[in-house]
């Protein structure tokens, strides 16, 4: 059987941790700052000198593993003192940025709940396997810490034998870059019968369902965030990402994507709108980027983008080259031939060329090579090129060494960190 740790509500709510017989909470308490092998006898019978020192390398440990998963707002100092009239308990206190010096019991409400919460996990999930259930975790906590949160329980959740399953009603609780983990309870009415159905696909069309599940437009999705990358389309918006993360795991160049790129906001530029939504996300508050295919910077320069926001960076692919030409051709025929469930030995890169080559058409050529393949496909299949499938599916599985203008890629990383540096 799996174990069970229920969570009460205001465990962390009290300036003494019972050392003798604690709580689940204080346990976890206990577990991370001395370790899993405390004993209250053991740490009873030091003597005042000894316990001293053990104090301070608990409360040290402690505040370094609250600093490594918890917002910058709530990187508390603690203090650990033994209460002279009950040997069995230890005062807590809890020390700010800003040299305030409180029991924890005076924090506020989503701060006590987040250590708690914090302490309860790391030492639940210690012991695999197990299952652990949160019912909208982020209830009493601001944006910051409720991305804080999201980080943390993603971490624990990548761990073998270890699922973590919580609901939300926040859109700062659901990760756009993991689309795939998102699963939206709806209710209906089935022959005058109410119940509950899960759609295990709500992340379709760029989460407008769980947008509109959680009263949002587009653009309030903004308020959550510091930074907007502003790209040509519905690929871009599914690939890059998925390029992004493959890439912070098995190249240094990108080792701090992954700590920032569920933070930041994907806009699709529909094409061309990219000067409107600039100013749409400047009007937000939000400092926005622009990723580019090689055709567009000619139109972007004619419309006059640069002169209307010369503090927005932009990056571009080479002239003429679109983001299905980063990974290799013949793989990402074999990615066309997968999404569309043609015959492997028909679809493939050198069927590509020769249609290519014997087509009478001679305007094709000038075409972008999503849209070549596209007319192959209609010509040749009676089928209409799935663009964002494909790509996805390419950005899946492409070898990272194979993979072509990185450089485009590590510009881009290196403008969205300085937008997020910046004061």
């Amino acid at each position: 059987m799996p174990q069970v740790l229920y969570l009460e509500s205001g465990q962390a709510d009290s300036s003494s941790i019972e050392l003798k017989m604690p709580n689940p909470f204080e346990r976890a308490f206990i577990e991370c700052a001395f370790g899993p092998d405390f004993e209250f006898n053991s740490f009873a019978a030091m003597s005042e000198l000894v316990s001293e020192e053990s104090l301070e390398v608990a409360q040290e440990r402690l505040s370094s593993a609250c600093r490594a998963a918890l917002p910058k707002s709530l990187h508390y100092q603690f203090k650990l003192s033994r209460v002279p009239s009950e040997p069995a308990k230890l005062h807590v206190r809890a020390s700010d940025a800003f040299g305030g010096r409180i029991p924890l019991q005076g924090r506020g409400a989503g701060a006590k709940k987040l250590i708690g919460l914090y302490l309860s996990l790391i030492s639940f999930v210690r012991d695999t396997p197990c299952l652990v259930l949160l019912d909208e975790p982020e209830n009493s906590l601001h944006a910051d810490a409720q991305r804080a949160l999201r980080g943390f329980l993603d971490s624990l959740g990548s761990r073998d034998g270890v699922q973590i399953i919580y609901s939300t009603h926040s859109p700062v609780m659901i990760d756009p870059q993991r689309a795939d983990r998102v699963r939206l309870v709806l209710q209906r009415s089935l022959n005058g019968v109410a119940e509950s159905v899960i759609d295990n696909k709500p992340y379709s069309e760029n989460f407008r369902q769980v947008r509109a599940s959680l009263g949002m437009s587009t653009t309030d999705t903004l308020l959550y965030s510091d930074v907007s990358l502003i790209v040509e389309g519905e690929t871009e918006i599914v690939s890059l990402p998925i390029l992004l993360m493959r890439l912070s795991t098995l190249d240094a160049r990108f080792k701090s994507v992954g700590k920032w790129l569920a933070d930041i906001h994907l806009i699709n530029g529909l094409g061309d709108s990219f000067d409107k939504l600039c100013s749409v996300a400047k009007g937000f508050g939000v400092k926005p980027a622009v990723f580019l295919d090689g055709d567009k910077i000619k139109r972007l320069r004619e419309s006059r983008f640069f002169t209307k926001h010369p503090d927005v960076p932009v990056v571009h692919l080479p002239e003429g080259v679109e983001i299905e030409q980063m990974v290799p051709m013949s793989l990402y025929i074999e990615c066309v031939a997968a999404v569309h469930r043609l015959k492997s030995e028909e679809a493939t890169k050198d069927t590509f060329l020769a249609w290519m080559q014997g087509c009478s058409d001679r305007w094709i050529e000038k075409l972008a090579f999503s849209k070549q393949v596209d007319s192959w496909l209609g010509a040749e299949f009676a089928v209409n090129l799935n663009k964002v499938q494909v790509m996805k599916r390419a950005a899946e599985t492409v070898e990272i060494g194979s993979i072509s203008h990185l450089d485009c890629l590590e510009s881009v990383a290196q403008k969205v960190e300085e937008l997020l540096n910046a004061k």
